[in-house]
């Protein structure tokens, strides 16, 4: 049918130790895109570095939902901007 698939793959559970781990956001990436999803939507793991290991393990088109609580637009524009960076929507 030519629709893209988007898999929203947010960390949950009792034993995630917190939903911006960045081995456990990456590794829900990863899952997703061996499910067969086109793109995947995830959480901001809190830093251009963590969020470059979460988009360069996954094999497909990386968004974010979010992040950790910010206390200014300032802030998230500059999330945004490294969430860039890293290569999300490459």
């Amino acid at each position: 049918m030519g629709i893209s698939l988007l898999a929203m793959m947010y960390p949950r559970g009792k034993k995630v130790r917190s939903k911006y781990d960045v081995d456990v956001v990456k590794h829900l990436a990863r899952i997703g895109a061996e499910l067969g999803a086109d793109i995947i939507k995830t959480n901001y793991s809190g830093s251009p570095e963590t969020f470059k290991e979460v988009v360069s393990g996954c094999p497909l088109s990386v968004i974010i939902s979010g992040g950790p609580k910010i206390g200014s637009e300032k802030e998230l524009l500059e999330m945004v901007e490294v969430s860039l960076e890293a290569g999300v929507l490459q």
